[in-house]
C-alpha cells in the first residue's frame, strides 16, 4: 500500500505543481456556486439525456447512412461544382442582358398589357357569338374531319395537274378540246335538293388518275335527291347536246324533229349546210350553236344550170 501512495503521490506532485491552488480554489467554489440547489433539475436533465441516447442507440445504423450518403453527395457536387460555376456566369450575363433591355422589356410588357386588354375587351363582347360560331360549324367541320383522308391525294392531284394547266394556257393561249357532254338532270317536281350521301372517303383514282381525252372516268351517281338514280341524264348517248336543248324527260326546247338533235346525223346535216365549200367536218359545237335555228328547215335541190 505504502508504495502505491507513494506512486500516487508522484504522480499528482506535478499537477499539484501546474494548478495554481488559489485559481483551483476560485473554481471551485464558482462551481459550487452554480450546482447550489440544482442537483434535483441536473439529476433529471441527466436522466432526459440518458434516455435520448437510448433511444438514439438503434437509429445510429440509419443515421451512419445517411452520413455517408450525404458524404456521397458532397463528391458528387464536387465533380459537377466547374458546371455550376458555369451556369452562374452565365445566369449573371443573362441577368446583366435583362437589366441592359429592361426599358425594351417595359416597351413589350406595355404593349402585352394592352393587347391582353384589348383581347379580354373583344372576349367580353363577342365571346358568346364565337361560342355560337363553333356550335354552328361543328357539323361542317365534322364532315372535313371525316374526309379529312382524301386532302393529301387531292392536293398531290392538282400539284400533279399544273403542268397540263401550263400545256392548256401555253403562249398565252388556250389549247383545249371541248367536249359537250349530256348534263345531269334538274330536279323535278316532288323533288327536294338532299345529301344522303354515306360512303367512306376514297381517293379512288387519284393521284394519278389513267385517264385522257378518249378515255375519260365515268362519273358516278350520289344521291342528292334525285329519283333518277340509274345514271346522269336519260337522253342517248349519241346526243352530245345538253338536255336544256332537247326537251326529253323535263323542261327545256322542245325537240321538233323526233329525237335527232344532237345526234351524229343532225351534225353532219348542219355541217353540210354550213360549208360553202364542202370542207366542212361536222361537229357537237357547230350543232350546239347552229342547230336550233337550222332545225325545220327544207333544203330545196335544183339542177345545175
Amino acid at each position: 500500500v505504502a508504495i502505491e501512495l507513494e506512486r500516487v503521490f508522484d504522480d499528482l506532485l506535478p499537477l499539484l505543481r501546474t494548478v495554481q491552488p488559489e485559481k483551483l480554489s476560485a473554481t471551485l467554489n464558482a462551481l459550487a456556486t452554480t450546482l447550489d440547489g440544482r442537483g434535483t433539475r441536473l439529476g433529471q436533465n441527466l436522466v432526459l439525456a440518458d434516455r435520448y441516447f437510448r433511444e438514439l442507440n438503434p437509429h445510429l445504423p440509419a443515421l451512419e447512412a445517411d452520413i455517408s450518403g450525404l458524404a456521397d453527395l458532397a463528391s458528387t457536387y464536387a465533380v459537377a461544382a466547374p458546371e455550376l460555376v458555369r451556369a452562374a456566369k452565365a445566369l449573371v450575363t443573362t441577368n446583366t442582358t435583362i437589366v441592359q433591355k429592361q426599358d425594351s422589356l417595359k416597351g413589350f410588357f406595355a404593349g402585352t398589357a394592352g393587347f391582353a386588354n384589348t383581347t379580354a375587351d373583344f372576349l367580353d363582347r363577342d365571346g358568346d357569338r364565337l361560342i355560337r360560331a363553333g356550335r354552328v360549324q361543328r357539323p361542317t367541320l365534322a364532315v372535313f374531319a371525316r374526309y379529312a383522308p382524301q386532302y393529301p391525294c387531292a392536293a398531290t392531284a392538282l400539284a400533279n395537274w399544273i403542268p397540263t394547266i401550263d400545256d392548256a394556257w401555253k403562249n398565252e393561249t388556250f389549247h383545249i378540246t371541248l367536249e359537250v357532254t349530256p348534263q345531269r338532270p334538274g330536279y323535278q317536281p316532288g323533288e327536294e335538293p338532299a345529301w344522303g350521301e354515306s360512303r367512306p372517303p376514297s381517293c379512288g383514282p387519284l393521284p394519278t388518275p389513267d385517264t385522257s381525252q378518249d378515255k375519260p372516268l365515268p362519273g358516278k351517281k350520289f344521291d342528292d335527291g334525285t329519283r333518277n338514280v340509274g345514271g346522269y341524264s336519260s337522253h342517248p348517248p349519241s346526243s352530245a347536246l345538253p338536255g336544256v336543248f332537247l326537251g326529253r324527260g323535263g323542261p327545256g326546247i322542245e325537240d321538233p324533229d323526233g329525237g335527232l338533235a344532237g345526234t351524229l346525223d343532225e351534225q353532219e346535216v348542219v355541217a353540210a349546210l354550213l360549208a360553202g365549200d364542202g370542207s366542212a367536218r361536222p361537229s357537237a359545237i357547230t350543232t350546239l350553236l347552229a342547230g336550233p335555228v337550222l332545225r325545220g328547215t327544207v333544203v330545196h335541190q335544183q339542177p345545175g344550170r
